[in-house]
């Protein structure tokens, strides 16, 4: 009886101990998510105003990610930009090497 329950008693510490490691590399792999959308959000951002120096930048959504090849990741944003008085969207695409975190390309287009 005392066996079985050592034994039950180390099953279940086990099995937390794997459940917080899977969890943990979960939450770091967000994290390294979030600090690649952020990057390359800013270089959206100061695309964007390079193109459109004298507007206004109202708002902003990250569209995805879609990786092209090992050498080649493509993130989307789109954001509204005041243009003459009148919202205008844009769609900006940061092509960008994820092994040297190098921008391949860059294209901003309006939509609307």
């Amino acid at each position: 009886m005392k066996n079985i329950l050592i034994t039950k008693i180390a099953a279940v510490l086990a099995l937390s101990f794997f459940i917080g490691a899977v969890t943990h590399n979960h939450q770091v792999f967000a994290q390294q998510q979030e600090l690649s959308y952020e990057k390359w959000g800013r270089v959206a951002i100061e695309k964007l105003k390079e193109r459109y120096p004298n507007e206004e930048i109202s708002d902003y959504l990250f569209a995805g990610s879609k990786k092209i090849s090992e050498k080649e990741v493509v993130d989307t944003f789109l954001f509204v930009v005041i243009k003459n008085g009148k919202e205008v969207e844009v769609r900006v695409k940061i092509s960008y090497n994820p092994k040297t975190n190098q921008v391949i390309s860059s294209n901003i287009q309006e939509i609307s």
